[in-house]
């Protein structure tokens, strides 16, 4: 069952998904054997916070900086892909749990794509208007 999550509808979808994603895979890491949590189970919970703490430095920077830090948000997410493959082939997740984590993975990561398409497109328009706006004639 899902984890509720109170609604604060100033921050976007994605920092809620983020939250769920963390609350849940952190339940679920509890159950790890004892060597595992504290090794590939601290790794998947870093990475999830630090997924956060990047999507919420995105959200304050501009073109340029945004990109740069949304395409490492979006290799820090195949890492996490990559963390969970292994804890569910070492049977740390079973199967349910890999399912619902990798779901939520997915999701978070089409809405990080979109966001670099975004970013890209208004890249791309920004260039497009200076590169054809009028040059202000001089008048003498």
């Amino acid at each position: 069952m899902p984890t509720p999550i109170l609604c604060d509808f100033s921050e976007p979808v994605l920092f809620h998904k983020l939250s769920e994603l963390y609350l849940d895979s952190h339940k679920r890491i509890l159950r790890f054997h004892k060597p595992s949590r504290f090794s590939l189970g601290i790794r998947i919970e870093n990475t999830v916070l630090e997924i956060i703490e990047l999507s919420y430095l995105a959200l304050s920077k501009q073109k340029q900086s945004k990109l740069l830090i949304l395409n490492k948000i979006d290799t820090m997410l195949k890492m996490l892909s990559m963390h969970l493959r292994l804890a569910h082939k070492t049977q740390c997740l079973n199967d349910a749990g890999f399912a619902e984590l990798s779901e939520k993975r997915l999701e978070i990561g089409r809405m990080i794509g979109n966001w670099i398409k975004e970013t890209n497109n208004d890249k791309m328009k920004t260039a497009q208007e200076v590169r054809f706006s009028p040059v202000p004639s001089e008048k003498a």
